[in-house]
């Protein structure tokens, strides 16, 4: 007869306060990433992760896609056209003042969900960037952080340099 060890209570709870809300521990938070085009993203006040556009490339390349770096935060509001940061569907913030109502798919269950459109404001550019000499700039890994103004942090869910399917679990 094979004695399984299971596993206290605490052992348990340890776990479980050791991951962040994207579910990674803390060893897989400690391996940073240079972050390029095609990031996913999270907010903690939004619905749906979203990917980060890089309109126009720095020349700085990961594994052939561009780099992302400390200063692109340009919001989708007001500027539709040469933007970063897209909205994340619903925003579950009150500070979020915005009165358009809209309907989208759950990401999961794929059921409607609607609520206040997500219109994401920036104050600072993000957080926890890395400098690197070879870059010569503040570059974003997977640990850079920022704030929006209606209380959300967004945060990184990949660092885009994976293949596009792996991307997506």
């Amino acid at each position: 007869m094979i004695n399984k060890e299971k596993k206290s209570d605490e052992e348990i709870k340890n776990e479980e306060k050791n991951k962040d809300k994207n579910n990674k521990t803390k060893d897989e938070q400690n391996k940073e990433a240079y972050v390029v085009r095609g990031a996913r993203m999270i907010c903690s006040c939004g619905s749906h992760k979203r990917r980060i556009n890089l309109p126009i490339s720095h020349g700085s390349y990961v594994k052939e896609k561009p780099i992302m770096f400390k200063n692109d935060y340009v919001s989708e509001y007001p500027s539709k056209e040469k933007y970063n940061i897209p909205y994340f569907g619903i925003c579950s913030n009150s500070k979020n003042k915005n009165k358009e109502v809209i309907t989208l798919a759950h990401e999961k269950t794929r059921e409607p969900i609607d609520g206040i459109k997500c219109t994401p404001k920036f104050l600072m550019p993000w957080e926890k960037c890395k400098k690197d000499m070879f870059l010569g700039e503040m570059a974003l890994t997977t640990s850079s952080i920022l704030y929006c103004a209606y209380g959300g942090v967004i945060s990184f869910v990949t660092s885009g340099q994976e293949k596009f399917k792996e991307a997506e679990k």
